[in-house]
């Protein structure tokens, strides 16, 4: 009986889990990628689904499958990962947030996505600390509750300081 009991709180907690994971799509025509990118998100309890292509990633959605955040190779073939942006607000209205992944990495390149509309850029090779961040940024602007979180200061003076600002 004790078993059964623990067995259906475990239960309750996992579904409680499922509730809050967030779902992520990444979406890239390099399987190798796709890995490497996998294996860093896989610490943030999210559930991973990957496609190879833009035109992949929008059946996906028009199927009926949600996302609450979407990686996106912007040097793709066929459909390049700013067109499968564009579609993805018009063509099926996809909510979620979207954030360019891509070896763009020269200057004004960060600024020229959030032209566009991304609510992220990571530049590749991907930098664990980079990919924090920006999953922190996107994500809390998600939440209900984001001026609460940004009154800690704690972290951005640990931020500057690592980077070398002295903020005395």
């Amino acid at each position: 009986y004790l078993k059964k009991d623990s067995s259906k709180k475990t239960n309750e907690d996992n579904s409680n889990e499922q509730v809050t994971t967030k779902r992520v799509l990444l979406v890239d025509d390099n399987k190798i990628n796709i890995d490497i990118a996998k294996n860093f998100l896989k610490e943030y309890n999210f559930t991973i689904e990957s496609c190879l292509s833009g035109k992949e990633c929008l059946n996906l959605i028009k199927s009926g499958k949600e996302y609450d955040l979407i990686f996106v190779d912007i040097m793709m073939p066929e459909m390049d990962g700013i067109e499968l942006f564009k579609l993805l607000k018009s063509e099926v209205k996809f909510n979620g947030k979207i954030v360019a992944l891509t070896a763009d990495a020269v200057d004004g390149a960060k600024e020229k996505y959030a032209n566009i509309g991304f609510d992220g850029y990571i530049p590749k090779p991907i930098n664990k600390k980079v990919l924090n961040d920006v999953i922190t940024n996107v994500l809390n602007e998600k939440n209900e509750t984001p001026k609460e979180e940004s009154k800690v200061t704690v972290k951005s003076e640990e931020y500057l300081k690592e980077n070398g600002v002295d903020i005395d």
